[in-house]
């Protein structure tokens, strides 16, 4: 489904019911849920910030334990859970479809409440447990339309929030000079459609094979190419790639405050192995190819949008 065919949707297909996953059993009466034989668990917090530790833990674990409960409740065989690939953490290389190991270090709360959520799932031991792992989420390959507004997305609002700040004070600095910022440029970024991710995940749902499964793109774009599309869709100067903060101004400070959480995903080398997902979905169905023109198109769907 993409973001504009919505009304295209049989209504007979859904029934809708009220629900609160910080609640026993999700807030829903097992009754509603005869003949369930399937669940999806998506609902969470995707906030990061350690001073939201017990938020993010509520929503991200005890709700993850709360539908867990429903679907027992109701002899439900089959959960599907999506969480994220960053639950990677702190680990580089190849990262494989696997059980996140100990030595892995979460880079933010949201990441460490993924890992333990992943746990809960795994360890209810249902007839069939598929924990699919998307990595950073963008619109759809047909339309660039989006309803989220992180990931990419959530960037792009920072540095235009930061542009914003200092514009009263520098004007149009900033399309003639550019930022400095603390990242690898040659960094891979795992960028990949939502229709690309939802079509992997129902595929491999459909073939009940239990398993872990990364819906990452293997063809993902560096982080210099989607700085560079971010840029000049804001009409801003391309920016300038460091290791450090010696030479940074009081504006390359507002914008590494604004897009804090970005900071660890734009250094290292992370490769997302989809051995397990392509062997459902077949060889090359998770690439796709991002050069910077492309990338631009959706960011020109969502910057046209939410300015």
């Amino acid at each position: 489904m993409t973001p504009t065919s919505s009304s295209k949707v049989p209504r007979n297909r859904c029934r809708a019911i009220e629900g609160d996953i910080t609640l026993p059993l999700g807030g829903v009466d097992p009754g509603e849920l005869d003949g369930v034989t399937e669940i999806w668990h998506i609902a969470a917090s995707l906030s990061f910030e350690d001073e939201r530790a017990d938020e993010i833990s509520l929503h991200n674990e005890q709700g993850t334990k709360n539908i867990v409960e429903l679907a027992r409740k109701i002899d439900c065989p089959i959960f599907n859970y999506v969480s994220t690939a960053y639950v990677a953490g702190s680990l580089q290389g190849l990262i494989r479809e696997a059980a996140v190991p100990d030595s892995a270090i979460a880079n933010n709360q949201y990441e460490r409440s993924k890992i333990a959520a992943e746990r809960i799932v795994v360890g209810a031991s249902f007839d069939v447990t598929c924990v699919f792992r998307p990595s950073v989420v963008i619109g759809n390959s047909g339309t660039y339309g989006t309803v989220t507004s992180t990931g990419m997305y959530g960037f792009t609002r920072g540095l235009q929030s930061a542009h914003a700040k200092v514009q009263p004070q520098l004007g149009e600095l900033l399309r003639y000079r550019g930022l400095r910022l603390l990242a690898d440029g040659d960094t891979p970024i795992n960028l990949i459609p939502i229709d690309y991710v939802s079509r992997g995940a129902v595929t491999i749902a459909n073939s009940r094979r239990s398993g872990v499964y990364h819906l990452a793109n293997n063809t993902p774009p560096v982080i210099s190419t989607c700085l560079n599309a971010v840029s000049d869709v804001l009409g801003l100067a391309n920016p300038v790639c460091v290791d450090t903060r010696d030479e940074f101004t009081l504006v390359d400070e507002r914008v590494a405050d604004e897009t804090i959480f970005f900071q660890p995903y734009m250094h290292g080398r992370k490769y997302f192995s989809t051995v397990n997902a392509e062997a459902v979905l077949g060889n090359g169905a998770l690439s796709y190819p991002l050069d910077e023109e492309t990338l631009k198109r959706y960011l020109s769907w969502f910057v046209e949008r939410t300015s």
